[in-house]
């Protein structure tokens, strides 16, 4: 995905020609909006636009996020996932158990 603006529009085709990738649209569609948000945005590396040698943005990076945003954003994604039609029980039971 080139960007924000494009990445969207391409979601949304992708969920169109394959319907059984949907629910994995909505989880990086909530990404993308989560990124976007104040909260998260100190958590957001900035984007590098030269070369790293191939390697990931995140490569190495170590990044702490407040337990509670962690809380809120997992109980969010489950809750997407079970809109969606997944199974979220043995999600949730394994996030209880951690």
């Amino acid at each position: 995905m080139a960007s924000h603006a494009s990445g969207r529009p391409l979601l949304a085709a992708l969920g169109v020609e394959h319907p059984e990738w949907r629910p994995l649209l909505l989880l990086i569609e909530a990404a993308l909006s989560g990124a976007e948000r104040h909260h998260w945005g100190r958590f957001v590396p900035a984007r590098v636009h030269q070369s790293r040698e191939g390697r990931p943005l995140l490569d190495g990076a170590v990044i702490s996020v407040a337990p509670k945003l962690i809380e809120r954003w997992v109980r969010h994604i489950l809750a997407l996932a079970a809109a969606a039609g997944t199974e979220v029980k043995p999600l949730v039971n394994a996030v209880v158990a951690a």
